[in-house]
């Protein structure tokens, strides 16, 4: 036993005994760990200040144990590493000990996503430097029934693009169901997504800064990315940018042979922007170089730029809680070889936040550091007490069901992990689930494919300002929804 603790010591992770490789302790520490490897061989499990975070992994981070072998909890701390083989010979790409958590929660708070990383990336075991730029939480005024949210800061991120059908349809984020007057419809319907949750964001600015609060939103116009322009004008800006790399004169389409060789040359500037900032990317560069279609660099280079720039402005904003706005349809209705679906009668809300991190989803240092985020802070929690007054203000305004587990949804079953005593909201580790730190609400209001929906939300009832296009009135029951939701939870907080 005692060449054992020389050398390492146990931990218990999901009833299972990990090996923790250590350094020698030191005699000030020996007696602890001692009695600690005691308790775990007549128990099975440690017991300590980690317990509660061995606890999160459990019910709500660790979708996959294999990634277990990516870091550690024990006497030390919690320890990041590069790879299962680093954490055999305990070389630590990053280590919080105990008593640095709070000033990780503030640092993780006050960097740019890319200072922070390099601040992880150089720590090591070293200890959190005092001199470092931390920013104090901000103090609530006291509640207010007649300005609830006086004092907040809220940033409102409206899913997608939309704009156009056509980019609706290029982003697979639109409704088109054809006449069915067996379920009651009897009109074309043709919608999409991107400007629902635009008007519903823009609804809910309103509402929010009447009730006292500050309000950020990622974007503002139809049509419009989180970079200020449409997808075209993104696309623009790429092959300016690739072609000042490499040197080049600006071309134009009048210096191609047809809208295809203009369109593919637009692609190759995406693609080429795209692997020169992301390495990993290279080993298939032939491929997004000469093959990526309109399709992969949208859902490829694009998604991936915006989602960081989404993430960047609310975390420059520092909002007190972000709500991720969106609509969903029924997973298993496929459109047709004309882009129509069917319409259904399931109809669900439902709401994600941060957490059931995959198999490979330790892979890379963004990956790791955005799991210690998770893990360190009490954000999950928040976030799934927010989330759940939001999804119980859904069921109530709108009369949409909360989604439960056995519904033989795979995004459910297979990537997601249903949050302990917060009905309809589940733990998943999507782009900006992962990306924004703080107290977050991922909102999937309803089912915009079902038969009663679908009616509702192609109905021309009025148009905001800003915006073109005419919207439905059932959006504004769905900031409503959003509203009451986050006025009760900070009523709750108070």
């Amino acid at each position: 036993m005692w060449g054992v603790f020389a050398q390492g010591a146990y931990t218990g992770i999901r009833n299972r005994l990990i090996f923790v490789p250590m350094r020698k302790p030191a005699p000030s520490t020996f007696i602890a760990l001692f009695i600690w490897a005691c308790a775990l061989s007549c128990c099975g499990q440690a017991s300590g200040p980690w317990d509660a975070y061995l606890q999160r992994c459990k019910t709500h981070l660790v979708k996959d144990d294999t990634l277990y072998n990516w870091f550690s909890i024990d006497a030390r701390g919690i320890s990041m590493y590069s790879d299962p083989a680093a954490k055999l010979k305990d070389s630590v790409e990053c280590r919080l000990q105990w008593g640095e958590f709070q000033a990780f929660t503030h640092l993780s708070r006050s960097l740019p996503a890319d200072s922070l990383l390099k601040w992880y990336l150089a720590k090591g075991s070293n200890p959190v430097q005092p001199d470092l730029p931390l920013t104090s939480a901000r103090q609530m005024p006291p509640y207010n029934p007649d300005r609830p949210l006086q004092g907040m800061r809220i940033a409102l991120d409206p899913g997608h693009v939309g704009g156009t059908m056509e980019m609706g349809m290029l982003e697979w984020k639109y409704v088109k169901i054809n006449p069915d007057p067996e379920r009651g419809i009897h009109d074309s319907i043709s919608f999409n997504e991107g400007n629902l949750a635009l008007g519903t964001a823009l609804i809910l600015e309103k509402m929010f800064r009447e009730a006292g609060a500050e309000v950020w939103l990622t974007r503002r116009h139809e049509g419009e990315t989180a970079f200020g322009m449409d997808f075209p004008g993104w696309l623009d800006a790429m092959q300016m940018r690739w072609e000042g790399m490499n040197g080049r004169g600006h071309r134009s389409a009048a210096d191609f042979d047809s809208p295809k060789a203009w369109e593919e040359y637009r692609n190759q500037c995406a693609a080429g922007v795209y692997l020169s900032e992301n390495p990993l990317a290279r080993k298939d560069s032939g491929w997004w170089m000469n093959k990526a279609g309109i399709l992969s660099i949208y859902k490829g280079p694009f998604l991936k730029a915006e989602f960081k720039e989404r993430a960047r402005q609310i975390q420059a904003f520092d909002a007190d809680l972000s709500l991720i706005i969106h609509y969903n349809v029924l997973e298993t209705n496929e459109p047709r070889e004309d882009g129509s679906r069917n319409a259904v009668p399931d109809n669900f809300c439902m709401a994600f936040v941060p957490g059931a991190f995959m198999k490979g989803e330790l892979s890379t240092p963004e990956d790791r550091l955005a799991f210690l985020v998770k893990l360190v802070t009490d954000d999950g929690a928040a976030s799934a007490t927010l989330s759940a007054e939001i999804m119980r203000a859904h069921t109530r305004i709108l009369d949409v069901p909360p989604l439960t587990e056995g519904m033989g949804l795979k995004y459910i079953e297979k990537a997601s992990m249903a949050y302990p005593d917060a009905v309809a909201v589940y733990a998943r580790n999507l782009a900006l689930t992962k990306q924004i730190h703080g107290v977050m609400c991922f909102g999937e209001s309803l089912y915009q494919d079902n038969a009663r929906e679908c009616v509702a939300l192609n109905a021309k009832d009025f148009v905001l300002p800003g915006m073109a296009t005419p919207l439905p009135n059932r959006i504004k029951d769905v900031a409503q929804a959003y509203f009451d939701g986050v006025v009760a939870w900070r009523k709750g907080a108070r």
